[in-house]
């Protein structure tokens, strides 16, 4: 297991792809700047899930707490994202009426999330305490993934209706899948690989949820916007007959009897 020190170089390493993100998307909030930013928060939060509970500090509970709020709160601009291409894909010109008003909303609330985001490039970087639990909280956390992946699997294999244990699974076989990359072990990487493909396919049918959650919501407004949301629903059932033969043919690692 990776030592105690490789385990916090690894972190501040992630640290710093962070704060070269936030200068990015606090210079120029793109698609591409703020999925950047999104994915290397995500990593540094996987890094701070294995480091024991000994070693952490207040300093890093809030540090991390506020670029988890960061996180969330691009979430919803992500989405807007989402269904901009969604209906780019479906031929809207950039100009419709639809598109200009998605866009004015985006930057309305990107607006807002930037001033939390300049705050947190001024934040310094925290501190740990040393600990000789590294390797148990490793192997426990990475138990705790597979046990909830397996708790869920199930449950969206039988319904396809079942979005938000979708979203919760594709969200766990990420962070498991960025834990793993963290150990540079052979035995990991058909595993690792495995997991990326899975949480491809997871994705495409959330970016089809959130499409259609939002053409659920204005359909009143456009009949048009109906024929949309049976083409999007399509799209989604082809998707998830993809996922349900993935996940057939995808299998965790086996435990020893006493984990």
């Amino acid at each position: 297991m990776t030592s105690q020190n490789l385990l916090f170089d690894i972190f501040f390493q992630n640290n710093h792809i962070v704060s070269k993100n936030l200068a990015s998307y606090l210079n120029k909030p793109t698609e591409k700047n703020i999925h950047n930013l999104r994915i290397s928060i995500r990593r540094l939060e996987s890094t701070y899930f294995i480091i024991p509970k000994s070693s952490k500090t207040k300093s890093s509970e809030r540090y991390l707490k506020q670029f988890k709020k960061l996180f969330s709160m691009n979430s919803k601009i992500r989405d807007y994202d989402i269904i901009i291409e969604k209906f780019l894909e479906y031929k809207f010109e950039s100009d419709s009426e639809i598109i200009v008003l998605l866009l004015n909303k985006r930057d309305k609330k990107l607006s807002q999330i930037q001033k939390l985001a300049k705050k947190l490039s001024k934040l310094k970087t925290p501190r740990f305490r040393l600990t000789d639990s590294i390797h148990s909280k490793f192997e426990k956390q990475v138990l705790t993934l597979i046990n909830r992946i397996e708790q869920y699997a199930p449950i969206v294999v039988e319904d396809e209706s079942k979005v938000d244990e979708l979203h919760y699974l594709r969200k766990t076989i990420k962070k498991l899948r960025y834990i793993l990359e963290i150990e540079k072990k052979d035995s990991y990487q058909n595993l690792i690989s495995n997991l990326k493909h899975l949480q491809k396919t997871l994705g495409k049918i959330h970016d089809c949820d959130i499409f259609i959650w939002y053409l659920e919501k204005i359909s009143d407004k456009d009949q048009n916007i109906s024929s949309l949301v049976n083409r999007e629903r399509y799209k989604r059932s082809n998707l998830y007959s993809s996922l349900i033969q993935e996940m057939s043919e995808f299998s965790l690692p086996e435990r020893s009897p006493d984990t």
